[in-house]
């Protein structure tokens, strides 16, 4: 930390109030590259907030620059644990843009920022030992690998620059429709998917609040600029009945009568993790006897399905949408039935639905994407939080979170057994939306996700 000095020209900034006159003279210190200068300009802003001048915006952005461009000694400056609760993205994550994670260890402590920015890092290409990390005293934050492991996918990564940040969602599949041929009911055609798709539009988020940990909570910074969002769908699985169409239409039916109910909800047995485990445990997802809930989708598909509560996965949906529905205009619901994914996306509500096949990396792109970003008014919570919240999703639809941390190979396992979907109901893509349909043909269970937000 260099030693306050006297400087007049900024003293009177800070004295006035001067947003614009900081802004102008951020701009002007990264042009020539006087990063004492800045870090004192960031200093001096964040002090004045306690004599009533709220110049915070102005501190957030001298921040986020220094994280940026600025050499890793002055970047290390703005690492710690009072920085970045209003930059758009996380301060890990946007010095990780630029800096290497030796660059940073010199000057950084050995704690959770530095376990992020190394994930950070390693998603980024950079390599990176666990004997390094453990060496140098950095915990392990997530429980998951640094590097990305063979059946994952390219995770999309931001692009911070002085106008803000740009995070493109993964590439929407192609869904079209197809009328139902047939002489009597409503039919299902399905095919291979079109391998062309519309690139994603691009995707800017604003600022807010963050903490190192797997669960962040984002508050909305307005000094940032922001921008637009859009979004984009993965593909379907293979329950084809004709090999000539990429995609999967459900055409309505007439509602059928409600399932009468039960006297008492049963308890549905877990799946047996050791063939010579003389018992099976008790699952946490119970069977409702709902009364039509699934509608007349659910009918061309053999009826209504039985809901299913099934805790592990909500919970794990809602932490990894929290900053669309906490911090953001954002919605988000998941349901699970005893059934296919066709009918956990008529569980939902949804009359008419097209789903498309994914690969399971296709998938865990869009998990990831949706984790990491902030809907269209929270804050990034970054590549590294994504990733993680994909892999917990993954354990949660396994319901092997009991046995969390699980090693690559078991998750893997889990995403390769396990259809995965992107569904839509015929509408246009419009703001940010995560629209999945997983199938569990092994274990009879299905889960449908429905996320929207925008501006």
């Amino acid at each position: 930390m260099p030693e306050p000095v006297a400087d007049p020209a900024l003293d009177e900034l800070i004295h006035r109030a001067d947003l614009d006159g900081l802004v102008r003279l951020i701009d002007a210190e990264c042009t020539t590259g006087d990063w004492d200068r800045l870090l004192q300009l960031r200093n001096r802003a964040r002090d004045a907030v306690d004599t009533g001048r709220q110049l915070w915006p102005a501190a957030t952005l001298a921040e986020y620059r220094l994280a940026l461009w600025a050499p890793a000694a002055w970047a290390a400056a703005v690492l710690d644990e009072d920085s970045g609760r209003f930059t758009i993205g996380p301060l890990t994550e946007v010095a990780a843009v630029h800096h290497t994670f030796a660059d940073l260890a010199a000057h950084v402590p050995a704690g959770p920022r530095l376990g992020f920015i190394a994930h950070e890092r390693a998603l980024r290409g950079e390599s990176i030992s666990v004997a390094d990390l453990e060496a140098r005293g950095v915990p392990d934050v997530l429980d998951i690998p640094l590097s990305p492991q063979p059946w994952e996918p390219r995770y999309g990564l931001a692009t911070y620059t002085n106008d803000g940040l740009t995070a493109d969602p993964p590439p929407r599949p192609t869904l079209r429709s197809r009328a139902a041929s047939g002489p009597t009911s409503p039919a299902v055609r399905s095919a291979p998917a079109a391998a062309a798709a519309a690139a994603a539009a691009s995707v800017r988020e604003p600022a807010a609040a963050a903490e190192p940990s797997p669960a962040l909570a984002a508050d909305r910074g307005g000094d940032v600029p922001r921008s637009q969002p859009f979004a984009e769908p993965p593909r379907d699985d293979s329950r084809s009945a004709d090999p000539a169409d990429g995609d999967e239409r459900i055409v309505p039916a007439a509602r059928p009568e409600p399932a009468p109910p039960t006297a008492t909800n049963r308890h549905v047995e877990d799946r047996q993790r050791a063939a010579d485990s003389s018992t099976s445990p008790a699952t946490n997802r119970h069977v409702e006897d709902r009364q039509g809930t699934t509608g007349g989708m659910a009918a061309a598909h053999g009826g209504p399905a039985a809901v299913v509560d099934d805790d592990a996965v909500e919970l794990a949906t809602r932490q990894l949408l929290e900053a669309w529905t906490a911090s953001s205009n954002g919605r988000a619901e998941v349901v699970c039935v005893e059934g296919t994914a066709a009918a956990a996306v008529a569980a939902l509500g949804v009359r008419e639905a097209r789903l498309v096949p994914l690969e399971p990396a296709e998938a865990l792109a869009w998990l990831a994407w949706a984790g990491a970003c902030g809907g269209a008014h929270g804050r990034r919570r970054g590549a590294a939080i994504g990733r993680f919240g994909a892999w917990w999703m993954v354990a949660a639809l396994g319901d092997a979170l009991e046995d969390w941390p699980l090693s690559p190979d078991d998750v893997g396992d889990i995403a390769a057994d396990l259809s995965w979907y992107w569904w839509d109901a015929g509408e246009p893509p419009l703001g940010w939306e995560l629209q999945l349909a997983v199938e569990d043909s092994a274990e009879g269970y299905a889960w449908a996700i429905s996320a929207h937000d925008a501006d």
